[in-house]
């Protein structure tokens, strides 16, 4: 039979926003310092009654989660809006968070943008960013993406490696006109020194194309094995790709096979595709049409033509309980993230 063919199309894609989860851990974070942390709700509410904005606020975040208290989402909004009328950036942000997550009280874009804003222009980089990415979707606010690069620049020259990768990402895409891939890697080499997983893989990716910078596979190789060693799945499926090939590196089968398996288990469709081919052919591993077919059929599952057919094609090869097994096995195929994938 022919070779089933691989799938080396290298893949360029690109991350956009944390998502709501990710806003509202930041807030989390940033609801109070060290020391109200462990502060005892009664010392907390003595202060807030006294006025203590950084109290109120804590006090608030509090209620909102129920750390030490009943979760009460009208405490939450009480303490959290007398500290936000106070002029408390802190609680102006994680107003912000609530209207945007919608937790609690219904969700309100228009209102969580009020909110960013007022803690933005007082230099807080979270809410910055925050409210840019607003504008990037449009939600609560015009859709812009000179106002979302404006905001989102906050964040990122007060050295936010998240703001840096997001603002590579809209030059990318093109901010007020055509895209500028020399700004998008300066911005996305600044986040990847400081090993923020998406700008790393971002960067190979322009490296590998010459888009911004010189061309340079062997860069990019370096730039996306980083992001690999932290779950990036892309990246994963294109170091695979590369020692697949021989790009810049001697063929490895077996290297390759390791890194096409790392981005399939996390549901990377080519990568589950070109796996497929690997241990159809025993390249790299035992040959296992039985695993060929249930990798053909996962990734067919999300549309690859080639898995398609050449999943028909292995089928033509397979005992009656053969197919079986590989259909049992990848239903009982469930994608998971590697440990270590980068968080906000």
């Amino acid at each position: 039979m022919p070779r089933p063919s691989l799938n080396f199309g290298l893949h360029f894609l690109r991350f956009l926003s944390a998502t709501l989860a990710l806003v509202l851990l930041v807030a989390a974070a940033r609801s109070a310092t060290g020391a109200d942390v462990v502060e005892s709700l009664a010392s907390l509410r003595a202060k807030a009654d006294k006025g203590d904005p950084a109290a109120q606020t804590a006090l608030g975040w509090r209620h909102y989660i129920g750390d030490g208290v009943v979760k009460n989402y009208a405490e939450a909004m009480k303490w959290s809006l007398k500290a936000a009328h106070a002029g408390f950036a802190g609680a102006q942000y994680n107003l912000g968070a609530m209207y945007e997550a919608g937790i609690g009280l219904a969700q309100d874009y228009a209102a969580a943008a009020q909110w960013y804003r007022k803690a933005a222009e007082q230099g807080d980089p979270d809410a910055a960013y925050s409210l840019g990415l607003l504008h990037d979707k449009g939600h609560g606010v015009p859709k812009s993406a000179s106002e979302a690069a404006k905001w989102i620049q906050k964040a990122a020259e007060k050295g936010d490696a998240e703001a840096q990768n997001q603002l590579g990402e809209l030059y990318s895409r093109g901010v007020g006109g055509l895209p500028n891939h020399v700004e998008s890697a300066k911005w996305y080499l600044k986040a990847a020194e400081q090993n923020f997983a998406e700008a790393q893989a971002n960067l190979a990716g322009l490296y590998a194309k010459g888009s911004g910078v010189k061309q340079d596979i062997a860069e990019a190789l370096k730039w996306w094995r980083k992001a690999a060693a932290q779950g990036v799945a892309w990246a994963q499926y294109n170091l695979g790709v590369a020692y697949d090939k021989g790009e810049s590196v001697p063929v490895d089968y077996k290297e390759a096979r390791k890194w096409y398996e790392l981005a399939a288990r996390q549901g990377f469709a080519e990568a589950q595709c070109n796996l497929a081919v690997l241990y159809f052919n025993g390249d790299g591993v035992e040959k296992d049409p039985v695993e060929a077919y249930k990798w053909f059929t996962l990734a067919a599952r999300q549309g690859v033509p080639k898995a398609i057919e050449d999943r028909e094609t292995v089928a033509e090869k397979l005992t009656v309980d053969q197919l079986l097994a590989g259909r049992q096995r990848a239903l009982e195929f469930v994608p998971r993230k590697t440990d270590g994938a980068p968080k906000r």
